[in-house]
């Protein structure tokens, strides 16, 4: 995107800011943050916000028949904080498979091991014990003591080497499908977040809630056996050193093309595909939250490259790696191209960031910078509704750097509702209605709670109508408030303040009411913090004269259709923010409905947890 079109936005953005009423609800430690000058209460960035910097160099080795990687690291850790750092945090995520370690799901006895093996730890060119006083491990973090603290401006530098179990039964978003096939990720020791609004990100990966990552550059090279492939974040630097002639014929081809390639198909699946003997795959990602990466002997590589960004002509190369008998794999290279297009030019209207995507054919479906572990879908209509929802998280959490573990909202909600026109018209069904149906099942119960209560506090359908349904929904009537256009805008604007940075919560409200000229409060207000849920309810009263009464108290769009039959004419509309000043009903004047019409209070895009009280004949 060129400079001045985001000047443009800046600018847009900044006619209209003050200090919002969402504000005065804000938790203390983010209060601290916005008078230290990390944050503001317009939605920017403030003066003073610094984040880490982090740069791994990564040599690992996949061993397929113990299930194993192993390798060394060598991490450089830069402090941009006004504040002397006394220890450092890294997180080892297979640890959340040792034993006596807390989880969410129970896990096959068979994947339980001993943790993270790590040894010949060097820190700042000093040998520690691993074991020693100065390290200590819980759950599933390693803490550091340091000697001297790490000043503001200096780079801490650690080496070690470890060797990491991948379950084998229990594979929660990723590990060992079979001897010749894995998809790996959170396989290294990752430096924890140091942020203005926590310090130390000290929580426990327990296997329900997600992530929240540094951005980092990564170097990193990946040894698998002959005949082993290696897809992963990143761009691969030596192709003409791994592949076969035939290999690198077929992907030097679909580098080049608009079409898509089939690299390895049925039929030349069995054939060599990499060089003799083992080989090492050299991976480069620059500023990305995490590194995954997947293997396979025996897939089939279809791909393609595509321009992402017209102004710029910049491409990125797409892949879909999937097992012959996946049938709905076959048409994901496609899908992906179209889903990526779509997040470019239409929502969020953001050029696609990364230089690849690959979808790889794992299993159940989740999300990587510039990789996604899909399993199989029964149809195409599901192919496209999964792989269009894990290529949104693209932006939601990786580009924009959201924390996951607190505010699942933030992506999940997002990587919900940004592909929903998408969905409705490459898989010709109506997406929103199937969310709505789910969320409508439960909204107002007692274990719904609002999103901004910490995501990693919450289990089961609680989190998950918190991080996917009632946010997606709220960001959908944001939509359908602001219009199509406004709505864009003010996602390119909060895009623009924070892609590569930590934005919370109180960030994406204040830069939406800055952007949109009104303090919306009191939408963010209902749908974030209240327990507010969608329940409205038409009356007829007498002659012409009609109310409607918001029973649940949420903002939501009133709309009333003049139905005959299948067929039904739009006849009255007010936005959410008829509800705005608090008002809980409000009068209209209908006309009289005929023997063959009656009244149709809200749609199937609209959400209400009784709809037997919105009709009127």
């Amino acid at each position: 995107m060129r400079n001045s079109l985001i000047l443009a936005v800046l600018l847009a953005g900044a006619l209209f800011a003050q200090n919002f009423e969402i504000n005065t609800y804000m938790p203390l430690n983010i209060k601290e943050a916005v008078a230290k000058g990390f944050r503001t209460t317009d939605g920017k960035p403030g003066p003073n916000y610094v984040q880490n910097e982090v740069d791994y160099r990564i040599e690992a080795e996949l061993l397929p028949l113990e299930g194993k990687v192993k390798g060394k690291i060598t991490i450089k850790y830069k402090n941009n904080f006004p504040v002397a750092l006394e220890k450092l945090v890294l997180r080892l995520y297979q640890d959340s498979f040792r034993k006596g370690n807390v989880r969410d799901f129970q896990v096959d006895p068979r994947d339980i091991h001993d943790g993270t093996v790590i040894s010949d730890l060097v820190v700042n060119g000093v040998s520690v014990d691993a074991k020693g006083d100065k390290v200590n491990r819980g759950g599933t973090l390693m803490t550091i003591r340091l000697d001297q603290p790490l000043a503001t401006g200096a780079i801490a530098t650690l080496s070690m080497n470890w060797e990491a179990k991948l379950p084998e039964i229990s594979r929660v978003r990723m590990g060992k499908y079979s001897d010749s096939t894995f998809f790996v990720a959170y396989w290294y020791p990752q430096m924890s977040v140091y942020d203005d609004l926590q310090g130390w990100d000290e929580s426990s990966y327990t296997m329900n809630h997600e992530f929240y990552n540094n951005f980092a550059d990564f170097d990193v090279k990946i040894t698998a056996p002959e005949g082993y492939l290696v897809w992963a974040t990143g761009e691969l630097q030596n192709p003409t050193e791994v592949y076969s002639e035939s290999i690198l014929k077929g992907y030097e081809k679909a580098r080049a093309s608009d079409e898509i390639v089939k690299i390895i198909t049925a039929a030349t699946k069995n054939e060599l595909k990499t060089q003799k003997g083992k080989n090492t795959f050299h991976y480069v990602a620059k500023y990305v939250p995490d590194f995954a990466f997947a293997s396979a002997v025996d897939y089939l590589w279809d791909a393609s490259s595509m321009v992402v960004d017209g102004k710029t002509g910049r491409k990125a190369f797409i892949s879909a790696v999937y097992d012959e008998n996946s049938n709905d794999f076959y048409d994901v290279a496609d899908i992906s191209r179209k889903a990526i297009k779509y997040f470019s030019e239409d929502l969020p209207g953001w050029p696609y960031p990364y230089p690849v995507m690959t979808v790889f054919n794992g299993q159940g479906g989740m999300e990587f910078p510039m990789m996604v572990n899909d399993g199989s879908t029964e149809t195409y209509a599901s192919a496209v509704g999964l792989t269009s929802h894990e290529i949104a998280h693209t932006y939601f959490p990786f580009f924009m750097g959201t924390n996951e573990v607190k505010y699942a909202h933030m992506d999940e909600g997002w990587a919900v509702m940004l592909p929903f026109k998408f969905q409705k018209e490459l898989g010709k069904y109506n997406p929103i209605h199937r969310q709505l149906k789910g969320w409508e099942e439960r909204a107002g119960r007692e274990y719904e709670v609002p999103p901004v209560v910490p995501s990693n506090q919450l289990r089961g359908q609680t989190y998950r109508m918190t991080a996917y349904n009632r946010p997606a929904t709220a960001y959908l009537m944001l939509q359908d408030l602001m219009g199509e256009d406004k709505f864009r805008e003010a996602m390119r604007y909060y895009i623009s303040l924070w892609n590569g940075k930590h934005p919370m919560p109180y960030d994406f409200f204040n830069s939406m009411s800055s952007f949109y000229g009104e303090d919306l409060s009191w939408f963010f207000k209902a749908w974030f913090f209240n327990w507010d849920y969608p329940d409205l309810r038409l009356k007829f009263e007498s002659g012409t004269e009609y109310t409607v009464e918001n029973l649940g108290r949420l903002p939501i769009p009133v709309k009333i259709f003049l139905a005959e039959g299948t067929d039904k004419k739009l006849v009255y509309y007010q936005p959410a923010s008829i509800w705005k000043d608090g008002k809980t009903s409000i009068k209209i004047t209908l006309r009289t409905p005929d023997k063959m019409t009656w009244y149709q209070l809200g749609d199937e895009n609209t959400p209400d947890v009784n709809r037997m009280d919105n009709v009127i004949k």
